[in-house]
């Protein structure tokens, strides 16, 4: 029985009026039913995003503040734990705050005056223009705090002999005369926002060992670049059954726990290659991996530019606590993104704001993007955001800019956003158009709060969790170091993108035809069922596949071009083209096998279900 492809939509009220309460349910479609239930799935989504971007912002904000805030306590109590336990308990009260504080602003007030045309305001140029510094490759030394000038020259000449990419993954180094009192030499607290090293300044009067010492805590910041703190870090992106935290261990002090192995490891590659390729060759496979020079830090890995970067380093090192402030603000610049971004594309999907939907797709994709690492596509994202001011003057002008901005979107979601893509291809296909999926005037009732949003919450962050887990294993197996980043990074996104929708599509479950003329029926859940299943099984595939022929064959043209550095950067770009584009060809495979034949739903009437 064929499904009706146009049917007329009505105002999609979440509850029926009372004074219908007593009547008979309204006959319903299907198309109406589902385009209800991706409406309501859509903004709670957003709302979600909206405050996970928020306790983001303040857990960065209050783990930078305690690892500054009880580091000379610990010294002056000899405990290290000092340190980290209550880093890590202010930066959860922080996150808390964060969403205290967001809880407390309540709903974002609903607008129905005429919509304004696409205009640019100071905020977006400063965000734009914040970017792009962020996304400027990093060629800062470390600002070093505390030290004689015999103690700095030797820190620096030290970092002179490492490659730019260890140098830059550290962003302050403090010398502290009593640090031994704690029972270490030197100690690397991860301040998410930022790497810093803390040194013994008895321990420096020892060259030979102080060098020793500076390397293995550099490890330590080089295990941690492109992670959120412990979690992602190369020693786990390395995989669940990679070398690290299991013998054979390079030292015995490299047996006390995974992330000592992978110091240890970093010092002894530093200092005796072939010994390390030679007794520990998986060790050293991680380690060499782990080093090959992005494009960025060959750029910068010159003379001049590590100079520059020294002088730079002690100038800001003037004034206390700049470099720090410096470092979490480009370590906000993504969460706000995300988090402005979120808030306006929430409140003009309530609108019907087509203009204030572009600038928030644009925010949210550049925001995203610069989260993961793709600082690039982050400025592009940044640029056209900018540019679309001279250009989206008319209806159909946005309408165009729009749809450029659902692919930014789509690209910044990585395998999730292209199975995302899919679906709302095959559901149209299927006659159900998800445009539809929108606001009547003065129908939005407000945001959803209590403990069925906190459940939201925790889906996602568990999701995103065990994504990342996930993705790094995988990633790991097929492609190395650089395969777990990139799997880390999108499963994160899709971990958490699965997680809330698991969440959704639960709680529409729940909701029962008498309550809910809306509610999706039993027919209706099979349908997306299998068409949502197809699309996750194949875009999982397709991810994975796609993924690994990529980056074999951007390997092999990047290595014939130009050597070592075009086969890393070959690679990157490979195995991310073929992660997307593996993704939803075959999750569109997945979607259309998953729909198969139009079902007849007994009790139904043709075109009601």
């Amino acid at each position: 029985m064929k499904i009706s492809t146009r049917s007329s939509i009505l105002p999609l009220a979440r509850r029926p009026p009372a004074a219908a309460a007593a009547q008979e349910p309204r006959d319903t479609t299907r198309e109406e039913r589902i385009v209800h239930f991706v409406r309501e799935l859509k903004r709670e989504s957003l709302e979600h995003l909206r405050y996970l971007a928020a306790v983001h912002m303040g857990h960065l904000v209050a783990t930078t503040a305690g690892v500054l805030l009880f580091a000379p306590l610990a010294v002056q109590l000899g405990q290290v734990h000092v340190l980290t336990v209550g880093a890590t308990l202010m930066g959860g009260l922080g996150a808390l705050a964060g969403y205290g504080l967001e809880k407390r602003r309540g709903g974002l007030p609903i607008d129905s005056r005429a919509l304004q045309p696409f205009q640019i305001s100071g905020r977006d140029v400063a965000l734009a223009a914040a970017t792009g510094l962020g996304s400027f490759p990093r060629f800062l030394y470390p600002t070093v705090q505390g030290a004689s000038p015999e103690q700095k020259r030797l820190i620096l000449d030290t970092l002179d002999s490492l490659p730019m990419g260890d140098v830059t993954s550290v962003s302050g180094i403090q010398v502290i005369p009593d640090l031994d009192r704690m029972g270490v030499s030197g100690v690397a607290p991860p301040a998410l926002s930022q790497n810093l090293i803390l040194l013994d300044g008895e321990s420096l009067s020892y060259p030979s060992w102080a060098r020793s010492l500076i390397v293995h805590e550099v490890g330590h910041s080089k295990d941690m670049t492109g992670s959120y703190g412990p979690i992602g870090a190369i020693n786990h992106r390395s995989g669940l059954f990679g070398p690290f935290g299991r013998e054979p261990f390079v030292s015995e002090y490299a047996g006390t726990n995974r992330f000592e192995d992978f110091a240890d490891t970093h010092e002894l590659y530093h200092a005796d290659r072939e010994f390390l390729e030679r007794g520990f060759p998986d060790k050293f496979r991680v380690m060499d991996e782990a080093h090959r020079p992005t494009v960025e830090e060959w750029l910068v890995d010159r003379p001049a530019a590590r100079e520059a970067g020294k002088q730079s380093a002690e100038a800001i090192g003037r004034i206390p606590y700049l470099r720090n402030g410096l470092e979490l603000a480009t370590a906000l610049i993504a969460p706000f993104q995300i988090y402005q971004g979120a808030a306006q594309l929430e409140k003009a999907f309530v609108e019907g704001d087509e203009v204030g939907k572009l600038h928030g797709k644009l925010a949210v994709a550049s925001g995203a993007l610069l989260l993961q690492g793709g600082a690039p596509l982050a400025v592009a994202a940044s640029a056209l955001h900018l540019g679309l001011a001279g250009y989206a003057r008319t209806p159909e002008a946005v309408k165009k800019a729009n749809r450029l901005a659902d692919g930014f979107l789509a690209l910044a979601a990585g395998p999730a956003g292209m199975m995302a893509r899919a679906i709302g291809s095959e559901l149209r296909r299927s006659g159900i158009d998800l445009d539809q999926a929108r606001y009547q005037p003065g129908e939005f009732q407000g945001n959803i709060s209590g403990g069925g949003f906190l459940k939201g919450m925790l889906a996602t962050l568990g999701g995103a969790v065990g994504g990342a887990a996930v993705g790094s294993a995988v990633g790991a197996a097929l492609g190395g170091v650089g395969g777990a980043a990139l799997g880390a990074f999108y499963g994160r996104m899709a971990g958490g993108l699965l997680g809330l929708g698991t969440y959704g599509v639960l709680a529409a479950l729940r909701r029962s035809e008498q309550d809910d003329p809306l509610a999706l029926r039993p027919g209706d859940k099979r349908f997306l069922g299998r068409i949502v299943g197809g699309a996750l099984a194949g875009g999982a595939v397709g991810a994975v596949s796609g993924s690994l022929a990529g980056e074999r064959l951007g390997s092999a043209l990047g290595a014939a071009i130009a050597g070592p550095v075009g086969a890393s950067v070959g690679s990157l770009v490979g195995g991310g083209l073929g992660l997307l584009a593996g993704s939803y060809a075959l999750a569109a495979a997945g979607a259309a096998l998953g729909r198969g034949r139009p079902e007849t739903p007994s009790g139904y009437s043709e075109g009601l279900c």
